[in-house]
């Protein structure tokens, strides 16, 4: 059991190292962490006292947003990489991440507007 336990924390360096990438690197994560954490303040200003409920839901909109963002950014460079010169099925993969971040993009713009108007 503590075999797999250290197993599981030797391998945190590797996903630290991509979340700094991420941030310093990646325009379009760091621009969805910034409104992302932005938006959280500004909604805890307006809507203060929130449920535990809400609370929660606005974190993981947030965060659902961050995993997309990194998921579409890894994908467009492994892409980029693999095939650099354009091509209509992996421009037809990309779009489809990037429309995973739109998605998730409105689930947080719904649960923003719920607890707003509700």
């Amino acid at each position: 059991m503590f075999k797999v336990i250290r197993w599981y924390f030797g391998r945190l360096p590797y996903a630290l190292r991509g979340l700094i990438f991420a941030t310093r690197k990646d325009r379009s994560f760091r621009w969805h962490l910034i409104i992302g954490l932005f938006g959280l303040a500004l909604l805890l200003a307006l809507a203060w006292p929130l449920t535990e409920v809400e609370g929660l839901m606005l974190v993981l909109a947030t965060v659902l947003v961050l995993i997309t963002e990194l998921q579409n950014s890894a994908v467009e460079n492994a892409l980029n990489r693999l095939h650099p010169d354009h091509h209509s099925t992996i421009g037809r993969a990309k779009d489809m991440m990037a429309a995973s971040v739109l998605l998730s993009l409105v689930f947080a713009l719904a649960v923003t507007l719920y607890i707003l108007i509700w």
